[in-house]
């Protein structure tokens, strides 16, 4: 027997209601630092249909007992959307949105320049993230602190991990921002220097965390996917230097002569490789703000690398048992094609499963 699935759903009070394995199919990704999505599908006159109500929890549980795989949650969300149609038979399709699309629902919304609140200048990754949740979507997201409207939800509860100030040194401004994406801005690939998770910790208790580094593991030194080991497929590497810039040089407030400026070099510079490339940031009035523009700039027109493949499930490196271990995202691999090895961050996972058994698991990957 290979894998097996189960829908567990509870209620907006974090109540176990059902637990479902006679459904049709389940699909579903999982994204570092994005929210994912799930799609279930069930057959008409399933009870599940008239019971399920918005903001219902949803997990997807997997197993696979011929690699002695145990249950674990392998996808957790919050139930937001149903379908209904006719094709060959009547079915449902109810879709879940996961837990990190709550900060999707909020904004940065405090007045343009607050310091901490909504500009940061020369300030962590990890303290910047942590700032930013923390008063907009906990119970410090308060009128009375000076948010615009209140952030906390009746009906849920978020904290944040104690602040270590891990990552790197960015400035940023972001007011009216959504929450979500500044977030995905603030640890986009090659900057930041860590990832983040809302973790469910209860019923409706959730905990804002960051990772640094990354997310997952690192699993280097035991996963390795080469043609030679039966687990890639369909390799393709180029490696580009046609857009690459070496040197930015950024432009903030002031006119003509007086106007601020910075120069930052990429990690690539020498003599011989010595490109521009401009950044007009007029509203940019400190050195830290000029750096983190120049820097984002130098991070856009590095040198790319593409290193493509599709990966096969084996025994010696498995889904869930290997990599990806209870769910979580982000781990640290190799990959080998010609003679050429790679680090690899698993950053994308989409899963499928019919409720006939058969599965399919699509990883994507990015550069390190």
């Amino acid at each position: 027997m290979g894998a097996e699935y189960r829908l567990v759903l509870y209620d907006t009070a974090g109540v176990k209601q059902a637990d479902v394995v006679n459904f049709m199919k389940v699909a579903y990704t999982k994204r570092v630092n994005r929210a994912g999505l799930a799609k279930f599908q069930l057959p008409a006159g399933h009870p599940l249909i008239s019971q399920i109500q918005d903001k219902w929890l949803l997990e997807v549980w997997r197993r696979d007992a011929s690699l002695a795989l145990d249950w674990y949650v392998d996808w957790g969300g919050i139930y937001r959307e149903q379908a209904r149609a006719s094709k060959r038979i009547d079915e449902f399709t109810g879709t879940a949105v996961g837990y990190l699309e709550q900060l999707a629902w909020r904004h940065v919304l405090w007045p343009a320049g607050r310091s901490g609140r909504s500009v940061f200048s020369a300030a962590k990754a990890e303290t910047i993230a942590k700032a930013l949740v923390t008063y907009n979507a906990t119970a410090a997201a308060t009128v009375a602190n000076g948010r615009w409207t209140d952030g906390a939800w009746s009906d849920r509860t978020i904290t944040v991990q104690a602040d270590a100030a891990g990552g790197e040194t960015l400035s940023l401004r972001c007011h009216g921002d959504n929450l979500l994406e500044t977030l995905a801005s603030i640890c986009q690939v090659g900057v930041g220097g860590g990832d983040y998770d809302l973790i469910r910790t209860g019923p409706t208790a959730y905990e804002f965390r960051w990772y640094l580094g990354q997310r997952g593991a690192d699993r280097r030194g035991s996963v390795l996917f080469a043609t030679e080991h039966g687990n890639m497929a369909e390799p393709t590497y180029t490696e580009s230097r046609i857009s690459e810039r070496t040197v930015a040089v950024a432009a903030g407030k002031g006119e003509e002569e007086e106007r601020r400026t910075r120069t930052r070099t990429g990690a690539n510079w020498s003599t011989s490789n010595d490109t521009e490339t401009f950044v007009d940031d007029k509203s940019a009035d400190s050195d830290a703000e000029l750096d983190v523009s120049a820097d984002k700039r130098l991070a856009e027109r590095r040198a790319s690398i593409d290193y493509g493949f599709k990966i096969l499930q084996t025994r010696s490196t498995a889904y869930g048992v290997h990599y990806c271990v209870g769910g979580v995202m982000g781990d640290l691999v190799g990959a080998r094609y010609w003679g050429i090895e790679e680090d690899q961050k698993i950053d994308q996972v989409a899963v499928e499963y019919s409720g006939r058994g058969s599965e399919k698991i699509d990883v994507e990957m990015v550069n390190v």
